[in-house]
């Protein structure tokens, strides 16, 4: 019995034994796995950026957006006649006549075509256009008479090494038809996230140069053969997702190397912009670039106008830019920019002015579409108690459209040389107010009429008189003169307070010429007079003797015939 209760116990601590064991065992191995899957993923990590989920926002664009591939791309190529000719491509000739045959023939490695029965002709490096034309002539100077027809079959293949700051960095076979964007895509493209941020804009196309140094004079087995980056080409992504030209962007060839840096010093735009803010530097960078860059200007940018901030030993600079000629890439204006200058695109002042009794007169800005004139009066404090109302306007800018070219010619006339109806057109026309709008102030401000209440444009006028309580009596009277108005008088009234006509005044042309309108009006009618009114007495016309005479004796003698042929036919 005893011996049974002793069995069981031993036989427990042998089984959990037997499970620790397996554990430990079991523990074992899997801590194995994740440290050989951490070296793993370590070494991994030296040579690509960690994974990561980006928004499209994150990302400083999307190069896959922008990218052509496959035949689309090699036909993109072909038609823009970039594609040049290297080591690996494969032609197919076709030879049509007498001798009918189609057969193939690459570039070798020293860049030339061996064609059967003709030679060797030099294709490297050459436009692909110009390839196919020097293939041809050298085929139809062999076989005289024959068709030749030249393709291009088959497309060279070679490495690529894309280094720096890409996701996975590395070797990547390519085609002559891809270009810088393609490459860093396939690599991974630009990472995120991961402090300092890949340059768009300085990224560099390297090519090793072979080069023969000596490293001493003894001995002269030391000749060795040296490998050195020679820096052939930039591509800037950035300029060319804003202006679309491939330059920006190009092909690689056999042997290049891509070299994505960190990115550098800034450069910055403000203002009157589509996109402001601060950008990559690159070397030859011109205000005209910054601009592109900044998306271009947007509608309210003053183009006459715009402040360069430059920072130097001395402190900052500013230095006015001309950007009408800065976009017309005059050299003396679109100027080289340096590291660190900020260019501010000012907006195009749109301003009007407010003339006359408001509490402050002078220029204000406006929204044009929704300022308006009841608006800009507020802003200027609004009129004053000495304001006439009845004679404010507003004088609308016509920048010149409205010139009068037949009043302009008149001009240049004495009058004595017009016709009358000139001479009458001239009046009219210097009587007219340019530009002055049909707006009631009495019925804007006192009735509160919307009616009147206009939107304004640039350079707008808007004049508010001081109320005149006078009349002026001008021209042909004895004392020409301004009276304080009376109600009570009338145009004769005020012509005898300035002591009557002259003896040279033509009293019956009496002009009365209304202060709020500026209209001329016949006197001789029943017109009130009001304050500003301005009463004018015309001259008479001068007279001239000897034309009087001449009419007269014109008139007299015409007398003399119709007497003489009336007593002629009652005889």
């Amino acid at each position: 019995m005893y011996k049974r209760l002793l069995i069981l116990p031993l036989c427990l601590v042998l089984a959990l034994s037997a499970a620790s064991a397996q554990s430990r065992k079991k523990d074992r191995g899997e801590t194995g796995k994740e440290e050989q899957e951490k070296k793993k993923r370590s070494d991994l990590d030296l040579f690509s950026s960690p994974e990561e989920e980006e928004t499209p926002q994150e990302l400083p664009f999307d190069l896959s957006k922008r990218i052509i591939v496959g035949d689309q791309a090699l036909q993109e190529v072909i038609r823009s006649g970039r594609y040049r000719v290297g080591p690996g491509d494969e032609f197919l000739v076709t030879v049509g006549g007498d001798i009918r045959k189609t057969f193939p023939v690459p570039v070798s490695a020293q860049g030339q075509l061996v064609i059967p029965d003709v030679g060797a002709t030099d294709v490297a490096g050459i436009p692909l256009g110009d390839a196919l034309r020097r293939i041809q002539e050298t085929i139809e100077g062999r076989y005289r008479g024959a068709s030749v027809i030249v393709t291009l079959g088959q497309l060279r293949v070679f490495p690529v090494d894309v280094l720096g700051y890409v996701k996975r960095p590395g070797r990547y076979m390519a085609r002559g038809v891809e270009c810088v964007s393609e490459l860093i895509l396939r690599a991974g493209g630009l990472p995120k996230n991961q402090g300092a941020l890949p340059s768009m804009r300085n990224i560099l196309i390297l090519r090793p140069d072979r080069r023969e140094g000596l490293a001493s004079a003894t001995p002269p087995k030391l000749t060795t053969s040296v490998q050195m980056p020679l820096v052939i080409g930039r591509a800037d992504l950035l300029l060319w997702q804003r202006t679309g030209d491939p330059t920006y962007n190009p092909f690689i060839s056999d042997g290049d190397v891509i070299q994505v840096p960190v990115k550098g010093d800034s450069i910055g735009i403000y203002g009157a912009v589509n996109m402001e803010g601060y950008y990559e530097f690159a070397e030859g960078d011109r205000i005209s670039t910054l601009i592109q860059l900044g998306g271009g200007l947007n509608e309210g940018a003053d183009r006459k106008r715009a402040e360069l901030l430059r920072l130097t030993d001395k402190g900052t600079t500013q230095m006015e830019v001309d950007l009408t000629a800065v976009l017309e890439r005059d050299p003396a204006h679109d100027i080289l920019l340096q590291k660190g200058d900020r260019l501010h695109v000012l907006l195009e002042k749109k301003l009007v002015t407010v003339e006359g009794e408001v509490k402050f007169p002078g220029p204000y800005p406006i929204q044009e579409g929704k300022d308006r004139l009841r608006d800009i009066l507020d802003r200027a404090g609004g009129v004053t108690g000495e304001a006439s109302l009845e004679q404010a306007s507003v004088v609308r800018w016509s920048g010149g459209d409205a010139e009068d070219p037949e009043f302009e010619r008149l001009k240049g006339f004495p009058p004595q040389q017009l016709t009358k109806e000139q001479q009458e057109y001239m009046r009219f026309k210097t009587r007219e107010r340019a530009g002055q709008m049909a707006i009631n102030f009495v019925r804007l401000l006192r009735d509160n009429d919307e009616s009147e209440n206009i939107l304004l444009s640039r350079n707008d006028r808007i004049l508010i008189p001081r109320a005149s309580r006078t009349v002026t009596v001008s021209g042909q009277v004895a004392n020409p003169s301004a009276f304080l108005h009376n109600p009570a008088y009338g145009v004769q009234d005020y012509i005898r307070l300035a002591g009557g006509f002259s003896k040279t005044a033509q009293a019956k042309n009496v002009r009365l010429i209304k202060g709020k309108t500026g209209k001329w009006i016949d006197a001789d009618r029943e017109q009130p007079v009001e304050p500003g009114d301005t009463i004018l007495v015309p001259e008479k016309p001068p007279r001239d003797g000897w034309r009087i005479f001449l009419d007269g004796m014109q008139i007299v003698s015409q007398i003399v015939t119709i007497i003489y042929l009336v007593r002629a036919t009652t005889r």
